[in-house]
C-alpha cells in the first residue's frame, strides 16, 4: 500500500489539481491523506467533494501550527497501522511537485529506506522560482551538508520523499512519537538527519521544482525557517539528534 501524506494550510485552490495529479501519476493501491493544518479557507468542503471520486481522506485540527507539526500528526496517525513494506510519500500541497518522478521514487524505495527528490543534484532544476529563493535554497543545503554531512545527499529540507514503513516505525521506536520536534519547514531536515543516524539507506534522485503550477504564495516564513535550521544545528552539536 502507498500512502501519500500531505500537510496543507489554506491550499483549497490547489487541492483538486493536487489530488487528480497524484491519482493519475501514481501506480498501485494508494490513499491520499491531507493533514489539514488549521485551514480557514474551503479546504474541508473541497475534500468532501473529492472523497466521492478519489481515495482521499482529511485528518487535522483547528489551529495552524506549522508543517512540522502537521507531519508529526500525520506520521503518528499512520505508523501504528503501517507494514514494513508499505510506502509513505510526502510532498507539499501547492502542486510544485515533479509528478513525473513519482513512480521512479517508489521503485527506488524497493531497495532503499528513504528516497529524496532533489532539484540540487545533477539533472534537477528549478522553474519559475526567483533567483533569491534559489540562492537561499542552495545556501541552506550547503550549510546543512557542512553540518550534517550525509553522504551523497545535496537536498535536506525538501518534503518530496518516499519512506518505507519499516524506517518510519524504527524512527518512532528510537525517538518516540515526538521524533519531530520542529514545527516549521526545518522538520524535513530533522527527519532526514535522524533517519541517517539510525542507519537508513538514503538515496537522492533528480527532480524539478516548478512554481508555475502553484496557485497562491509559499507558506514558508524565511525568518522562522532560518531560525529553525540554527536550532537544529544547536541540537545536533549538543547531541540531541542521536
Amino acid at each position: 500500500m502507498i500512502y501519500v501524506l500531505i500537510p496543507s494550510y489554506n491550499e483549497a485552490k490547489n487541492l483538486l489539481k493536487l489530488v487528480t495529479n497524484i491519482a493519475e501519476s501514481l501506480n498501485g493501491n494508494k490513499e491520499i491523506i491531507i493533514v489539514d493544518d488549521g485551514s480557514t479557507d474551503k479546504t474541508v468542503q473541497i475534500i468532501k467533494k473529492l472523497v466521492r471520486t478519489y481515495p482521499v481522506k482529511r485528518i487535522g485540527y483547528r489551529q495552524n501550527t506549522g508543517a512540522g507539526h502537521a507531519f508529526k500528526y500525520g506520521f503518528n496517525y499512520l505508523i501504528p497501522s503501517l507494514k514494513n513494506n508499505d510506502l509513505v510519500v510526502t510532498m507539499e500541497a501547492d502542486n510544485t511537485t515533479d509528478y513525473k518522478s513519482l513512480n521512479k521514487m517508489v521503485s527506488f524505495a524497493k531497495k532503499n529506506d528513504l528516497v529524496l527528490a532533489s532539484p540540487h543534484t545533477k539533472g534537477g532544476s528549478f522553474i519559475g522560482v526567483s533567483s533569491f529563493r534559489i540562492a537561499l535554497s542552495r545556501i541552506s543545503s550547503f550549510c546543512d551538508s557542512l553540518v550534517f554531512n550525509i553522504k551523497k545527499i545535496k537536498t535536506y529540507s525538501s518534503f518530496y520523499r518516499v519512506y518505507t514503513g519499516k524506517i518510519l516505525k524504527k524512527l518512532q521506536e528510537v525517538y518516540g512519537s515526538d521524533f519531530i520536534t520542529q514545527n516549521g519547514f526545518s522538520a524535513g531536515v530533522e527527519i532526514l538527519v535522524k533517519a541517517d543516524r539510525i542507519g537508513a539507506k538514503i538515496v537522492e534522485i533528480p527532480a524539478t521544482v516548478d512554481w508555475r503550477k502553484r496557485i497562491g504564495k509559499s507558506k514558508m516564513n524565511i525568518f522562522k525557517n532560518t531560525l529553525g535550521h540554527f536550532l537544529l544545528y544547536k541540537d545536533y552539536f549538543l547531541g540531541k539528534l542521536g
